[in-house]
């Protein structure tokens, strides 16, 4: 822009400019400003006034002195082709209208109908106009021209549509502020309408109530911009009714430890949110979510636009906004060191709020339940409590006086015992109440006044002081019901009055009929009760009440009365108790293996110790002297910190989280006065205490402890209690789906009549509830839900689909492996079960007629019964596993008729196995996985060791199978096998050609992505921060000299020294990682590895059909110019177009649908082999075929 530029002089933006500083003006292109001065703080900046009467800062080489016809009636400046378009297209044939070119300021446009619409673009210069090498001094001589003498292709032009003639809509002026223009940078071209607007003008566009549309560029009059709609159309629109746009994946100001926190409870690769630095307010960073740590990536605003770094072939950006939409259309990201980063699912802070159960799902079960909470939500409150601690703490009579109940003379724990939901917590208060089963119901009543309330408008505040409408009133008046006890069974269906409902609920409670809950002849249900539903409204209106609604009482809806009744004058019940769970653990260490399967962050933990036993005495397991010989004499503070190991690796995502209040049992026993027994205790956890110094585990730790007399009923137990409250405050409320909460009472009491249910024993007591959920995958997720928080076992498979898929009492399976390894007398008193108690003893094996035949001795548990089905969920929960074995006269593998229990393994691998194999030549390096804190879960290494009984033979030596508590092998083919073993805190993986003829790189890299998936499926359940780090074994190592070397490191430089052995050397990383990464390393003359690994895969896994689960599952591991895959699959370019524009804010999704439009189009051909076969052939598409190759060999 010329420099000469007056105060006074205006200006038009030529492009839209968004800013995070403050003293400068973000406007749109085509917006008109007024120049005040030149800039104090820079030549390159105006000081200048918009049309808001905003003054600050606008730089010179976005804006150009307005053209002389600005102001002309005859040129209409604010006019692009859409909205030409629309003016022209009821006209008649030589009409037409003159207006300015967005694109190029240099020309203007004469839009003409004739028949169909011409727009001819005019050369000009100052005001005179060039065509057809002659000059026009103005636009009414060219019209003039092109009036008289087809000039334009042979057309004469007609009727002119002048500016003068048609003004734009009178509306008013918005109000406009300095903080209006904040989150411009931020939104970029996006505004959301706070309200709608319906003009007859055919130029504007009608504007819906929260739509988004986006700015395409600002008007003369600051009053209108032109926008578009999500339909593509374009039109002007009134400022008044808009607002900038705030994206879900902004999340407004937040710290890294907070974003971290965030993003790791997704554990999603590719997960993203965009946040204001709280240290520095107007900058932003992209905090993306990859597999081994969270990536920060500073967005800065230099010159003008935004960029991620200083790396020139960065792309830059003019808002936030823009960026986003961009890198999600590209599906990967680029850093400035040159790290490519997935870039898929944005982190929304609706999703950021949802319980963490439901955040580990997939994209799918996600939108499914925010469609469930828009039907209808309530906070609920639980908080879970963890009573952990060594054999003989006395944690039984602690879960005891917690509970409210007297603890006498207890017995050990022998494996867990859960008291789920058995008190009520008055938060107000701090109240516990015990509940017993009979008062199971009365937390449901209670939500379901609460659902009333919170979605009712209080309508006669009389009704509910003077107590005129009495809860026997408010059931009658409300529903047909009956005298004294009888229930909706016999009752006659329907409502009795018939008056309005609304109207009656209105006079009797005071409230207004609540939002989605509608009265019928059925009973009660939801606007959208039939939609997707298993049962249609024909049969809905047919059923009868009883069926409907058979759960209610007239006793429950006097309760639900006699809650409403206390509501006070602000409308509040002030009912929002707390339900707590209590999860009593049990000390010998031969349960830790099914411990892990209920250990969860969103619980307090309680660590007791008996304190009379000091932390460095040695303890005995009498109770199972045979098994867990590592923990046989592991002293008291072994144990504690055992336990927190535990938490920390399985559950510990966020620093400090979960808390574990330390807690002192037997504090009587100490000797001394009350003052010196305390100092015991204080010295006591000090000592522990500093066992934790310099370790992340010490901050899991509340800074209160507290200690419990032996028999003393109240002992410190309100202090406690009230401590545990604190501790839970920040995960204990949580919001679920209101039409969950009848179904939770269903099951509940469907528990206490039998073990298992079907699904279609579910469906049932859905369809009976007064508000049910009717639809299969709400369901579904509602199982799946609570199979994750504990309270039920479900595995949503078709292999447990059949039959009785859904366990309502967990605790159940632990007692029916606790009565199998504490049969001991019973097993040695029966001379045909001696040997097979001797195998599991010895061997971990165990046999199908020893289970039987314990089982049948109770035929009150259920066990007997459910045999098969119990095997198969113990199986699905890796308490036990069924190795493979080899067919002598197939050759092939098969299920053997017994099962190993990883769990009972006894240590000691043996010595000369590992001599033989290091002695090797044909081997892999050793692959390593090291834990931090110095810690390897030995309930991990027993998953590994049971995930691959379930795939390859046990390795055979010396006529010995190979398994062990710390050492496991196993046959891959005929020529290799693989090894396990766990020393400290590491589990070393390492493949072996025991020939000596050459490696195959394809075994290894199969047992890597094998062994890697089997962690991520054990820790990821909660666990999003890796406790591990990926290391390989330096090849001068020995088996008792182990030196590591981080291989993401190792990958990256390609290099590093290795100091140890006495000596300083090199490490190349093609020499220790090619055979674990083929991929990356080797290609052979035949072909790349990843050819080599698809020709040798079996014919029954290349040409199987592709599942719907296996689509999802690639959709995920599809990056930038994934669209070329559809079109090599014969999906039709409008077909991914349509995807893209249905599913615009995730690319995963829009991968997903257009795969599913493949197989649909072509369920034959839909197969690995097709899938795999355009993968390789569309080299430009970026593809993780870590992801496809676990898809096809089914890991």
């Amino acid at each position: 822009m010329d420099e000469t530029v007056v105060p006074d002089k205006i200006v038009i933006a030529t492009t839209t400019w968004h800013t995070p500083v403050l003293s400068d003006i973000p406007f749109f292109a085509g917006q008109v400003l007024k120049v005040l001065a030149p800039a104090a703080s820079s030549k390159s900046m105006f000081m200048a006034e918009d049309g808001y009467g905003i003054r600050g800062n606008i730089p010179r080489d976005k804006v150009r002195i307005t053209p002389e016809v600005v102001d002309d009636d005859l040129f209409l400046i604010d006019c692009n082709k859409a909205i030409a378009e629309k003016m022209l297209s009821d006209r008649e044939n030589g009409t037409f209208l003159v207006r300015q070119n967005p694109q190029e300021p240099n020309r203007i446009v004469v839009s003409a109908k004739f028949d169909i619409i011409f727009h001819f673009r005019i050369q000009k210069h100052g005001t005179e106009l060039y065509m057809l090498n002659k000059t026009f001094r103005s636009i009414p001589d060219l019209i003039f021209a092109c009036s008289e003498e087809p000039l334009l292709q042979g057309k004469v032009l007609k009727s002119w549509l002048k500016a003068a003639n048609h003004p734009l809509p009178d509306t008013a002026c918005p109000i406009v502020s300095r903080e209006t223009f904040r989150s411009r940078i931020i939104a970029g071209p996006m505004m959301k309408a706070t309200k709608s607007y319906n003009c007859s003008d055919s130029r504007c566009l009608r504007i819906i109530e929260n739509s988004i549309y986006e700015i395409l560029r600002g008007c003369k009059d600051p009053k209108w911009l032109i926008a578009k709609d999500s339909n593509g159309d374009e039109g002007y629109v009134p400022l008044i009714c808009l607002e900038s746009y705030i994206p879900e994946w902004f999340h407004g100001r937040l710290d890294r430890e907070k974003a971290e926190q965030l993003l790791y409870q997704t554990g999603r690769d590719g997960t993203f949110l965009v946040r204001e630095r709280t240290q520095n307010p107007g900058s932003y960073v992209l905090s993306v979510w990859c597999p081994d740590e969270i990536v920060h990536i500073q967005i800065q605003f230099q010159n003008g636009v935004l960029v991620t770094g200083s790396n020139s072939k960065l792309p830059t950006f003019t808002s936030l906004f823009d960026l986003v939409r961009h890198y999600q259309s590209e599906g990967t990201f680029w850093t400035q060191d040159e790290r490519c980063v997935r870039f898929l699912f944005p982190l929304t802070c609706a999703e950021a709020s949802l319980p963490g159960e439901i955040q580990q799902m997939d994209i799918g079960s996600i939108d499914l339940y925010f469609d469930a909470l828009e039907e209808g939500t309530e906070k609920v409150s639980d908080i879970r409590v963890m009573v952990l601690g060594h054999y003989g703490a006395g944690k039984t009579s602690l879960t005891r006086r917690l509970l409210g109940q007297k603890a006498g003379q207890v017995e050990s724990t022998n494996g867990i015992d859960v008291y789920v939901k058995k008190c009520r917590v008055k938060l107000d208060t701090g109240e516990w109440e015990y509940i017993s089963q009979v008062d199971d119901e009365d937390e449901t009543n209670e939500r379901l006044a609460r659902l009333i309330e919170k979605r009712a408008s209080p309508m006669d505040e009389s009704w509910v002081s003077s107590g005129t409408a009495s809860p026997d009133s408010f059931a009658k008046d409300v529903f047909y019901l009956p005298d004294d006890d009888q229930t909706l069974d016999t009752a006659k269906p329907g409502i009795i009055d018939n008056r309005d409902e609304k109207e009656i609920l209105q006079q009797n409670t005071g409230f207004s009929t609540p939002k989605g809950l509608i009265f019928h002849q059925d009973g009660i249900s939801t606007p959208d009760s039939g939609k997707n539903s298993y049962v249609s409204r024909t049969e809905c209106s047919n059923e009868s009440m009883s069926s409907r609604a058979q759960n209610l009482s007239k006793k429950q809806l006097n309760k639900i009365a006699e809650i409403l009744q206390k509501v006070d004058k602000t409308g509040k019940t002030g009912i929002h108790p707390c339900m707590v769970s209590v999860w009593d653990f049990a000390g010998q260490y031969i349960f830790y293996a099914t411990h892990q399967l209920f250990l969860c962050p969103r619980a307090v933990y309680l660590l007791v110790f008996d304190l009379s036993k000091p932390l460095d005495l040695d303890l005995v397991d009498e109770d199972f002297p045979l098994y867990g010989v590592d923990m046989q004499s592991a002293k008291v503070s072994s144990f504690g910190l055992l336990w927190l190991k535990s938490i920390h690796t399985f559950c510990g995502t966020v620093p400090g989280q979960p808390p574990v209040i330390l807690v002192g049992t037997h504090f009587d026993k100490l000797e001394g006065s009350f003052e010196s027994k305390k100092n015991q205790a204080d010295l006591y956890f000090e000592k522990f205490r500093t066992l934790l110094d310099k370790s992340p585990l010490l901050k899991h730790i509340v800074p209160s402890d507290f200690y419990m007399n032996t028999l003393d009923e109240n002992s410190s137990i309100e202090p406690l209690r009230m401590a545990i409250l604190k501790a839970a405050e920040e995960f204990s409320v949580k919001e679920i789906p209101a039409k969950w909460i009848p179904l939770e009472r269903a099951l509940l009491k469907m528990r206490r009549k039998r073990k298992l249910a079907t699904i279609g024993n579910i469906l049932r007591a859905d369809k009976a509830n007064e508000v049910s959920i009717r639809n299969m995958d709400q369901i579904r997720l509602f199982l799946r839900y609570h199979h994750m928080i504990g309270t039920i076992v479900y595995f949503d498979e078709e292999e447990l689909s059949n039959g009785d898929p859904v366990v309502l009492d967990p605790q159940w399976i632990i007692d029916a492996f606790k009565s199998i390894i504490t049969a001991t007398k019973f097993c040695q008193m029966h001379a045909e079960l001696r040997p097979f108690w001797t195998d599991l003893k010895e061997k971990a094996i165990l046999h199908k007629e020893l289970v039987t035949a314990i089982w049948s001795q109770d035929g009150t548990t259920g066990f007997s019964m459910h045999k098969d089905k119990l095997l198969q969920y113990m199986e699905k929960l890796d308490i036990i596993a069924k190795p493979k074995v080899h067919s002598v006269e197939s050759g092939s593998l098969h299920d053997a008729g017994y099962y190993f229990v990883p769990s009972l393994l006894r240590a000691g691998g043996s010595d000369r196995l590992l001599s033989e194999l290091e002695h090797k030549q044909n081997r892999s390096s050793a692959l390593c996985i090291v834990f931090h804190e110095g810690y390897a879960p030995p309930a991990i290494f027993h998953r590994l060791i049971g995930a691959s009984l379930n795939k390859w033979p046990v390795m055979e030596f010396d006529g010995h199978p190979q398994l062990y508590a710390d050492t496991a092998a196993f046959d891959l083919d005929s020529y290799h096998s693989f090894l396990l073993r766990i020393a400290g805190n590491i589990i070393h993986i390492s493949v072996y050609n025991l020939c000596d003829m050459e490696l195959e790189y394809a075994h290894c890299d199969k047992v890597r992505r094998f062994v890697m998936a089997t962690l991520k499926t054990e820790l990821g359940r909660y666990q999003q921060t890796s406790p591990y780090t990926l290391c390989v074994q330096c090849e001068e190592s020995s088996l008792k000299s182990v030196t590591v070397l981080s291989c993401k490191e190792l990958m990256e430089k390609g290099i590093l020294p290795c100091k140890s052995h006495g000596k300083i050397h090199s490490v190349k990383a093609e020499l220790l990682l090619s055979c674990w990464y083929s991929d990356k390393f080797r290609n052979t003359s035949t072909g790349t590895q990843r050819e080599i690994w698809f020709e040798r895969t079996s014919s029954e896994s290349r040409y199987r059909s592709l599942t719907e689960l296996d689509l999802s599952r690639i959709s995920k591991g599809l990056g930038a110019n994934w669209e070329l895959i559809g079109v090599a699959l014969g999906v039709s370019q409008a077909q991914i177009d349509q995807s893209k524009l249905d599913n615009p804010h995730s690319v995963a999704v829009q991968i997903f649908d257009v795969l599913m439009k493949w197989r649909r189009k072509l369920p034959k051909e839909a197969t690995v082999d097709a899938l795999i076969q355009a993968l390789l052939e569309t080299q430009s598409v970026h593809v993780d075929w870590e992801v496809v190759k676990n898809v096809v060999d089914r890991i």
